[in-house]
């Protein structure tokens, strides 16, 4: 959502998405919009879609602007209101009061209500969804941008790697940056190293990026576990694991489906479904392959034949990338 003046926002918005940080961002930028115009914030109302009703949010929407051209009504959860509470929504959407801006923020609404098909007709649809790994460091140089400096592109991946990619903490880790670099107008890799605190990401993180064959994502994770004390035999050891149990995945699900997979593995059901994704992205050959490396791997780290760290990220990007260098696949 571009928009800069009160005037020239639409009567209503579905604001969406599970990232929270990107909702709270936005509902911030929008209420400091009226805020700037009125600091008593005689305008805004607030509700929670969890304990307002319908027809409380449309009395709102229907009321005039007492101090300046528009109203804000935000209804936060929206996601948990009743839908036995949409109906009033729902008629107001086809006919919104053209001096208030009504917000309905959360994670999401089902596509099949009343409701969002009227946002949608109404083309009141704003998602929110986080970057994808590979997306993260132009992420950072635009938040970077946005408070008037600049970032070296070795510094923005610097700050995505010390944090793990986690968008509220980086958020946090670019205002310090900024105010450490004073004067100056480019953030650098050196002052990363200086001011940021490295996040150890948990070690599923790892794994999971393996199992998706994000290459990068697993990449950087393995470093900061190393950086952070884990060891590459450990980390390898870990992901043989993993590797095997895609190996079982993908052998009882190519012989009965998924139903039971989790079961049969000893994990959760959600647990399950992921590892029948993962494996869905390997044929057969290549998991044998991933399983004959990680030995000869494990062999030339026990005999100190080359950097234990470096073994393991070659070992890395042979399970990430296909062997014929395309793309990898999705499943």
């Amino acid at each position: 959502m571009a928009v800069r003046k009160i005037d020239d926002l639409k009567p209503i918005y579905l604001i969406y998405g599970k990232d929270e940080f990107l909702l709270e961002a936005a509902v911030r930028r929008l209420r400091s919009m009226f805020e700037a115009a009125d600091p008593s914030l005689m305008d805004v109302d607030v509700f929670d879609g969890k304990q307002v009703r319908g027809e409380e949010v449309v009395a709102a929407a229907n009321t005039l602007p007492f101090m300046g051209s528009r109203r804000l009504v935000l209804v936060r959860n929206i996601d948990q209101m009743p839908a036995s509470e949409h109906p009033p929504i729902v008629e107001y959407v086809a006919n919104p009061a053209a001096t208030t801006c009504l917000v309905l923020a959360g994670s999401g609404l089902a596509k099949n209500t009343r409701l969002y098909k009227a946002l949608e007709t109404a083309g009141a649809l704003a998602e929110y969804a986080a970057p994808k790994r590979r997306e993260l460091a132009s992420w950072v140089a635009k938040a970077v941008s946005e408070k008037g400096r600049r970032i070296e592109r070795d510094a923005a991946e610097a700050l995505v790697a010390a944090t793990g990619g986690d968008l509220r903490t980086m958020d946090a880790e670019i205002v310090k940056l900024v105010a450490y670099i004073g004067d100056r107008d480019t953030i650098e890799r050196a002052d990363v190293a200086a001011v940021v605190t490295t996040v150890v990401p948990p070690i599923w993180t790892f794994l999971d990026a393996l199992g998706a064959r994000d290459a990068q994502g697993a990449l950087g994770s393995a470093r900061a576990l190393m950086l952070a004390g884990e060891s590459p035999l450990g980390l390898l050891a870990a992901a043989t694991r993993r590797m095997r149990q895609l190996v079982s995945a993908k052998a009882l699900v190519e012989r009965g489906g998924s139903d039971g997979l989790a079961r049969e593995l000893g994990l959760q059901e959600w647990q399950g479904r992921r590892l029948a994704q993962d494996a869905a992205r390997f044929h057969e050959p290549e998991l044998a392959d991933a399983l004959r490396a990680a030995a000869d791997a494990e062999a030339r780290m026990k005999t100190s034949r080359g950097d234990a760290g470096l073994v393991l990220e070659r070992w890395v990007l042979r399970v990430c990338v296909p062997s014929d260098g395309s793309a990898a696949r999705n499943g």
